[in-house]
């Protein structure tokens, strides 16, 4: 769900600032076992927007010193080359945040829920003047069980892991097909 405690219609952060946020929750099990996500893709609709490429990182609300670096990949499925520390970026695109089971960040959920928060860093609110800009973080293609991971498939992946074997899934079981999180405005 959307964990931000901003309303739509919040004025658009300047400078690296947390930019989406969403909850996360496991029902209890009696079988022992912790969920951890591993993958997770964001949309990203930044209009008349400019944000820094090489700045996304996703961290857990629990640790907030604790980032992990995410990549800039277009809808269409091609990387972003965010090699030039300086590049920006605005419009439609993805944000994938990978192997988060490998970074020290907390990924593990056990019968409890995370709040995973994307910051970005904003360097122009409003490109053109004449113009509304907004700035909104989604999350979407994450219920369909017959897709994998990939910008283009599954927007998810986590670990159930379970006493005898670790089970991966690119998919949630969730009423909704997307989840917004806050639409900034200026």
């Amino acid at each position: 769900t959307n964990a931000n405690p901003d309303p739509d219609g919040t004025a658009i952060p300047t400078g690296t600032a947390p930019i989406g946020q969403f909850r996360f929750a496991v029902t209890p099990s009696d079988e022992g076992h912790s969920v951890t996500f591993d993958q997770l893709i964001l949309n990203v609709d930044a209009k008349n927007v400019v944000l820094k490429a090489a700045d996304f990182a996703l961290y857990n609300k629990e640790e907030s010193n604790v980032r992990v670096p995410c990549q800039i990949y277009y809808l269409n499925g091609n990387p972003f080359d965010t090699n030039d520390r300086s590049a920006e970026i605005s419009g439609n695109f993805l944000v994938w945040c990978s192997d988060l089971a490998l970074h020290p960040i907390k990924t593990d959920i056990e019968g409890e829920e995370a709040v995973f928060i994307l910051e970005g860093t904003i360097v122009n609110t409003q490109l053109d003047d004449t113009s509304t800009s907004t700035l909104r973080i989604s999350l979407r293609d994450f219920t369909d069980s017959s897709k994998t991971l990939s910008p283009t498939g599954s927007h998810v992946r986590w670990i159930d892991a379970k006493e005898t074997e670790n089970v991966v899934s690119d998919w949630i079981d969730y009423p909704e097909s997307v989840i917004h999180s806050t639409t900034y405005q200026h």
